[in-house]
């Protein structure tokens, strides 16, 4: 019975050299039969980063645990560990890494070093940011736009004001209010989950100035069409509205820019004129007005009068010629006198003496060139000293002379026998 005992010691101890070797650690026997056992693998899993670093490994032992856990860059069992961790959590921080890395993970005990696990630390580059600038200035109505190039694998995420939210590398957000201004992040993701920087961007969102309202005048201040020449006055209703600061530019059909708000043209091209209020660098919509003007021109009417007359002996009568086209005609005399109409009859009284004119008006209110007559008028009462002479007495077949003291704008009229009458303005009259 001895005897059998041994044999089972001997092959005992023979089956545990040779879990030793094929498990390649050296196992050292206790009395009673009492050994440590190995501690089981640890259990870790593979780690990822987001650029060049360190990473650490969480490991967690096995049933079996040991007093520790070391790192390896190597398999190799003479390598010199490159971190050990001996109390929980068991976390294991490896040198700066930039490219995928195989670690090795072990467990060990007084006995011995457990198998060393294979784990991988996987780095994945961080996504770039396309430069941004630094600030962007638009306009109410305008439309931000902000177009990035397309990177294979990645997604860019933007925010903004009032929980402005996009995805994508093209950014396009209409601007309806200035409460849109502020700052504009942008990050990129790649696929892997690793995030860019943020950069930003402030966008100044600028009120874009109210549409001008116009109309235009002639220098009377009417809007009647325009005669070819008037000049022609472009004016902004709401000027008094707009915010001080603001510049105005009208284009003329004609490609001619006028940058006043009241510009006055004398050379008028009949078309469209446009304007445009802009306030810092933002503009309004364009405001139009077509212009017009008549381009039939009346010729100058003739004027008439049946002057000299004495003032009150009879009727003062004016007359214009026809013109055609014309709808009235228009007079204009002494004392600022006016009246209308192609005949005028007045009282033959001195304060109407001096220069009449007449313009012909057409259908659209344009006027043709002045006709002009001298009116002569008056009074009856000529306290004049004539003192008539004559070259009497004279032989039949001598030429009989008459004369009389000369008054400037005097008519002078000789009455005498066989119903002899001759007028003349200068008192001089001859008979042969």
């Amino acid at each position: 019975m001895q005897c059998v005992g041994w044999i089972w010691k001997l092959n005992l101890l023979i089956s545990l050299l040779l879990f030793c070797k094929v498990n390649g650690v050296q196992c050292q026997g206790q009395e009673n039969n009492n050994t440590i056992a190995l501690p089981d693998p640890p259990i870790v899993s593979e780690v990822t980063r987001c650029g060049e670093g360190p990473v650490t490994f969480t490991v967690r032992m096995g049933k079996n645990k040991g007093e520790g856990i070391r790192l390896y860059s190597t398999a190799n069992k003479n390598a010199e560990p490159l971190n050990v961790a001996l109390e929980p959590p068991f976390q294991l921080m490896t040198p700066d890494i930039s490219t995928h890395t195989l670690f090795y993970i072990e467990a060990f005990n007084k006995q011995g070093s457990s198998k060393r696990v294979e784990v991988w630390a996987k780095v994945f580059p961080v996504p770039t940011l396309p430069s941004l600038p630094r600030s962007i200035v638009r306009c109410v109505g305008d439309t931000l736009r902000i177009a990035l190039k397309p990177q294979s694998q990645i997604v860019y995420l933007w925010k903004g004001p009032e929980e402005f939210s996009h995805r994508g590398e093209l950014l396009l957000r209409k601007l309806y209010s200035a409460k849109q201004s502020g700052i504009y992040s942008l990050q990129a993701i790649s696929e892997n989950g690793c995030s860019s920087n943020v950069a930003k961007v402030k966008v100044y969102i600028r009120d874009t100035p109210p549409v001008p309202e116009v109309t235009y005048y002639n220098d009377l201040g009417q809007t009647v069409p325009l005669c070819k020449d008037d000049n022609l006055n472009l004016y902004i209703l709401n000027y008094w509205e707009l915010p001080p600061g603001t510049q105005y530019t009208w284009y003329g059909p004609d490609g001619a820019i006028y940058k006043h708000p009241f510009p006055s043209i004398s050379k008028i091209i009949p078309g469209p004129y446009y304007v445009v209020a802009k306030y810092g660098s933002c503009s309004s919509a364009s405001e139009k007005i077509y212009v017009r003007f008549s381009d039939s021109m009346l010729q100058a009417p003739v004027a008439y009068n049946n002057s000299p007359l004495c003032e009150g002996s009879s009727f003062l009568e004016l007359k214009a010629s026809p013109i055609p086209g014309a709808v009235q005609y228009v007079w204009s005399g002494p004392h600022n006198f006016t009246a209308t109409g192609t005949t005028l009859r007045l009282p033959a009284h001195q304060r109407f003496h001096g220069i009449w004119s007449v313009t012909a008006i057409n259908a659209e209110g344009c006027a043709s060139p002045e006709g002009t007559t001298e009116v002569k008028i008056f009074s009856k009462k000529l306290n004049l000293v004539l003192e008539p002479q004559s070259n009497s007495p004279v032989c039949e077949g001598q030429p009989l002379r008459l004369s009389a003291k000369q008054y400037p704008g005097v008519i002078y009229t000789w009455l005498g026998p066989n119903q002899l009458k001759y007028s003349s303005n200068t008192p001089y009259y001859q008979k042969n």
